[in-house]
């Protein structure tokens, strides 16, 4: 039972960049602005590629999460838009 017409609901296209994208976004992000100060003083110049190394494990996250959203496409996943 849905409360739009399919005619007025958004289209699911969200693809493996999109996804990826808002994974990393999301982790950058939240870790971007908690605790930059921190990092920036254990680091040193080399907090930018702390960020790049932290950012390679998002990619099984990324894929798990476009899996999902393929297997339930109603649901999609852990993503629901």
């Amino acid at each position: 039972m849905s409360i739009l017409d399919k005619s007025k609901r958004m289209k699911k296209d969200l693809t493996l960049p999109y996804v990826y994208a808002l994974a990393l976004g999301t982790t950058l992000s939240s870790g971007f602005f908690l605790l930059p100060g921190i990092a920036a003083n254990e680091a040193g110049p080399a907090v930018v590629l702390s960020y790049l190394i932290a950012a390679l494990p998002l990619i099984p996250a990324v894929l798990s999460i476009s899996e999902l959203g393929t297997a339930m496409p109603r649901a999609a996943g852990l993503i629901t838009l």
